[in-house]
This record gives C-alpha cells, structure tokens and sequence, in this order.
C-alpha cells in the first residue's frame, strides 16, 4: 500500500471537515443578524424664534429655550413619523396614534382630515417609506419664562415604494398651532398643503380652539 497517496486524501477531508465546522459554528458560521428597526424620524431643525409677554426673550437661558423647542419638536416629529414614515404606526391606515397630540376640537377635525394630515389611504398600497428632505421651524409665545403657545411649520419630503412596484413622490407642508395643556404641548389648529405624486394639493384646513 502506498500510505502517501492514502494520507494526502485523508489529510484534505480533515481540512474540509474542520473548515465546515469553523463556517458554520464558529466566526464564520453566525446566523445573518437581522436588519436593525429604523430609527423614528425626526426632523432638521431650521430657525426657532421666541418672544416674550411681559418680560425679554433675551432673559431666557439656554435650558429655558431649549425644553420649550423640545416640546414641540417631539409633537412634531411623532405626528409626521406615525402619519407618514413608519409602516407599524400606520395602523392599516387608521392613524389613531397621531390624534393622542391633538387638543379635543382638533383631533375632531384632524379625524375628517385624516388624508391631508397623513399618508390616508394610499398607506394600503405603500411598502416603505424613505424620508429625505424635513425642516421644522418654531415660534414660541412664553409669559415672561415660561412657554405657552408656539407655531410650528414643517416641510417634508419622502419617497414611498408602492407595494406592486413602482414609486410615489411625497411632498408636505404644514403649518401647526400649538399651546401648552396641562404641561403638554397640543395642536390646537393647523394648516396643510401636501400632494402624492400627482401634484394635487390638499385644501388648507384651519382648525382653532381654545383648551
């Protein structure tokens, strides 16, 4: 018997056997992760302007100035995140979510302009959403320090992926009335102007209330 031509066959199934294993349990072999959720959506800060009633905005401190944007940056940014970004969110169209930021009167009428606020029923023929361009500008009424009223204007651009193929260009504005309720800021009234690719554009809708 030559044992140098039956121990190269053998040494190269060891080598093939130990590679197999290396591959599949050790470094090499992990199970694919998967994709990591994305992250809610969350617009571009553009200017924020304050004035003050009977004080100085210019007394405002840094921490003053900075809760108040956060405030309403959080409203904002949940309201565009659920109604047009988040598939989970879209609860097959219903949008209740985003009532939860409205003041009463508002989220009335927020519910019968659900299709200018929202993605509405084009939601059911969408995949993804992929958002690119977002500003959001905020005024912000306070009484010498604290907050109490603001408006807020955004500006929203996405690309949404049709579920039988092709794309739908979205393009929104808005501009939102906000006033502090009960240490939380709600939309008290607001102004829409969006269009879904083709271009149309929603009836600007001016909703007021007084909490």
């Amino acid at each position: 018997m030559n044992w140098t031509l039956v121990l190269v066959p053998l040494l190269l199934v060891g080598v093939g056997v130990a590679a197999y294993f290396f591959f599949t349990n050790g470094e090499g072999g992990e199970a694919p992760r998967p994709p990591k959720p994305a992250e809610p959506f969350v617009f571009t800060r553009g200017q924020t302007h304050f004035v003050s009633i009977g004080g100085s905005a210019e007394k405002l401190t840094p921490e003053q100035k900075e809760s108040a944007r956060a405030g309403v940056d959080s409203v904002l940014n949940y309201v565009y995140d659920a109604g047009f970004v988040t598939k989970s969110r879209w609860e097959k169209g219903a949008f209740t979510s985003v009532f939860q930021h409205f003041a009463e009167a508002a989220a009335a009428q927020a519910e019968e302009d659900l299709p200018e606020l929202t993605l509405g029923p084009e939601a059911l023929q969408l995949q993804s959403v992929k958002p690119g361009k977002g500003i959001l500008t905020v005024d912000v009424l306070m009484n010498k320090q604290d907050p109490v009223a603001a408006i807020a204007e955004a500006e929203f651009e996405a690309a949404g992926r049709l579920s039988g193929g092709g794309s739908l260009a979205i393009s929104h504005k808005g501009k939102f009335f906000l006033r502090l309720i009960d240490g939380a800021w709600r939309i008290v009234g607001y102004e829409v102007d969006g269009s879904l690719d083709s271009g149309t554009a929603a009836t600007p809708t001016p909703v007021e209330t007084t909490p």
